[in-house]
């Protein structure tokens, strides 16, 4: 059923000097889920919302890996693994949860900048 793998990454930050937040690497959640992801129906992508004309990705994983909730949220990145035939690695910018199914997760990314 799921084709591909992703990591899962959270964008984080810490306190500058200043008062401000300064980005920090990004914390890694999960590594080697298998997903399945396609280009997004106009359904999903008017779900999501602001994808400003980028292309939209619908991508659906097991919400567990081992026993542990894989939480995603509009502060997390995927990088989809690249697959045979020469299709590379992508970068993907979570833009929406969609509902919870329960046993799986399904989201609205776009290309990451």
């Amino acid at each position: 059923m799921y084709t591909d793998r992703m990591i899962v990454r959270r964008q984080t930050s810490t306190s500058g000097p200043h008062g401000g937040s300064i980005p920090a690497p990004p914390t890694i959640l999960a590594t080697n889920v298998p997903c399945r992801y396609r280009p997004a129906s106009a359904q999903e992508t008017e779900l999501a919302g602001a994808t400003f004309g980028s292309a939209a990705y619908y991508i659906k994983a097991p919400a567990l890996q081992g026993s542990r909730l894989i939480e995603i949220d509009a502060r997390c990145e995927v990088e989809i693994a690249a697959r045979h035939g020469g299709v590379p690695a992508q970068v993907l910018k979570v833009v929406a949860p969609l509902a919870n199914q329960g046993v799986a997760i399904e989201f609205v990314a776009t290309k990451a900048v």
